[in-house]
């Protein structure tokens, strides 16, 4: 969702394990502008994982990711960090 203008401030909110999706890669633009915002959603059932790649123009994002019922997260990483 933007909730700005030209996607600077960005709210990602991936409902896809409702959805029964694994695999996902969005990405949305405002084509006059050129600014676009782009996430890659991978969730590995073997692994017991989730990944959320974003990238775009934005200034801020926030992200609220749905979780397995009864699942917290364990270890949550930002850039590659924990």
């Amino acid at each position: 969702m933007d909730k700005s203008s030209l996607f600077s401030n960005v709210e990602l909110s991936p409902h896809w394990i409702a959805a029964g999706k694994n695999e996902v890669d969005i990405t949305i633009a405002y084509g006059p502008s050129g600014t676009s915002v782009s996430y890659q959603y991978l969730h590995n059932l073997s692994k017991k994982t989730i990944s959320l790649t974003f990238q775009g123009n934005a200034e801020t994002y926030t992200v609220r990711q749905l979780l397995p019922d009864g699942k917290q997260p364990k270890r949550v990483n930002l850039d590659e960090k924990k």
